[in-house]
């Protein structure tokens, strides 16, 4: 679908946007301008800013093709993620806690959030 000039034109993009340190919300509209980075997810459907009911806002929710729902949450690039003696910084800590919310909510309103991202069930 992509020509590999295209390719590498969207990659050098993206190496000088995340040498940049933007913001989260800059990374977000370069990847929903360019789908093609989240290929590795095999999306069938990807919603930017995606609902988990009124509680959270996962930066992108994808489903695959086997039916599976990510969620996505974009960080700066240049956030720090382990500290020198191997412990855990507190934004990643913090990223964590967010998840496992996100997989409490899910688990226990499943049918809701599905339809909340308009998800069709099979």
């Amino acid at each position: 679908m992509y020509q590999r000039s295209g390719l590498q034109f969207i990659l050098d993009r993206f190496h000088k946007l995340l040498a940049s340190d933007p913001k989260e919300e800059k990374l977000q509209k370069f990847i929903e301008q360019y789908p093609v980075l989240l290929h590795q997810f095999s999306a069938e459907k990807v919603i930017p800013k995606s609902p988990i009911l009124s509680s959270y806002i996962a930066d992108f929710g994808i489903t695959t093709s086997q039916k599976e729902l990510i969620l996505i949450e974009i960080e700066r690039a240049t956030t720090k993620l382990i500290k020198k003696n191997r412990d855990r910084i507190a934004d990643l800590t913090y990223a964590f806690d967010r998840a496992r919310s996100w997989l409490n909510i899910i688990v226990d309103n499943r049918i809701t959030v599905l339809d909340d991202l308009s998800f069709v069930l099979s």
